[in-house]
């Protein structure tokens, strides 16, 4: 549910703003939010590493301001619905409009937010980002999503993709999980803290980006031109290393360390042909070489390079 996800959010942000001696908290109390409403899949439940990792666990004191997490998950549902409207389909990408509905939500709160780079970006495209400043005494943690989606074949869905519709206990729509579901989950733990009071050590930077589904222009632009913008972050978190929650407790923090590349190698089948090659996939009686091939297939791919990270990760897991 939507409103464990921004209070996860809201904790580990905490977390990780702890100032020595002091423990900026919000309490909440623990009640069920809208039992109709959730996500069309589960957000990640904890979407930022957790600041434990960064300055150790400090007790939850009084919050400054209550914060009010029924109504919290409520606005959140709404906002997301609405987001899930705004039509931002890679190409041609429009996330123009997804960026100044941020923005107008932002302005609102009285949280500092630009919308950049549209000129760069070409028509109808832009990047956003905002900033909820703290007191500087670390560096900052930045949230980022994207705004892009990829296409939507609407007859393969039972509603409007861009509908935002609740239906049997969810919300619906292109881009609830890659990524506006995330993007509002952000959006609304950095609201929450806002409201509270809570002093930070560090400020938050809210990052929305274009085109991630196609050439990830807008975060090739971002960081070009705005070095200036980025130069504090201590930490960045985005989609694509989930850390893993069973029963409530953590099996693991996944920590990105690099992008994948492109790795190409050519592969030459000799056999007896058939239709769409079906020669390297089929069992033996279709090709007498199959099985051979299988077998370089796996030493081929058994002798690519694994950085000493990834065997330490999957050594701690085994």
């Amino acid at each position: 549910m939507i409103e464990s996800e921004i209070s996860s959010v809201v904790f580990h942000l905490l977390q990780a703003q702890r100032i020595a001696g002091q423990a900026n908290s919000i309490t909440r109390d623990v009640h069920a939010i809208n039992p109709g409403i959730q996500t069309m899949k589960r957000i990640p439940r904890t979407i930022l590493v957790t600041g434990s990792l960064f300055c150790g666990f400090t007790p939850l004191s009084a919050q400054t301001k209550p914060v009010d997490w029924g109504a919290l998950a409520r606005e959140s549902q709404t906002i997301l619905a609405d987001y899930l409207r705004i039509n931002t389909t890679n190409p041609p990408g429009n996330e123009f409009l997804a960026a100044r509905f941020l923005k107008g939500i932002l302005d609102r709160e009285g949280i500092e937010a630009q919308i950049l780079d549209t000129i760069e970006l070409g028509p109808n495209r832009a990047n956003l980002y905002a900033r909820l400043r703290g007191n500087g005494v670390k560096r900052a943690i930045a949230l980022v999503h994207h705004m892009d989606v990829v296409p939507a074949t609407p007859s393969s869905w039972s509603v409007d993709p861009f509908s935002g519709a609740i239906k049997d206990g969810y919300i619906w729509g292109r881009g609830a999980i890659d990524m506006k579901g995330m993007g509002v989950a952000e959006l609304m733990a950095m609201i929450a803290i806002k409201r509270s009071g809570v002093p930070l050590t560090r400020d938050i930077v809210y990052i929305g980006n274009s085109d991630e589904e196609l050439t990830s222009t807008g975060g090739l632009v971002f960081v070009s031109r705005h070095p200036d913008l980025l130069k504090d972050v201590e930490y960045l978190v985005t989609e694509g290393a989930d850390n893993r929650v069973e029963n409530g407790k953590v099996v693991y923090f996944a920590v990105g360390v690099a992008e994948k590349r492109t790795f190409w190698q050519r592969l030459t089948v000799n056999g007896v042909p058939s239709p769409e090659a079906r020669t390297a996939i089929f069992p033996p009686q279709h090709s007498p070489n199959a099985p051979q091939f299988l077998t370089e297939g796996q030493c081929f791919f058994a002798s690519a390079a694994v950085w000493s990270r990834t065997c330490v990760f999957w050594g701690m897991l085994a």
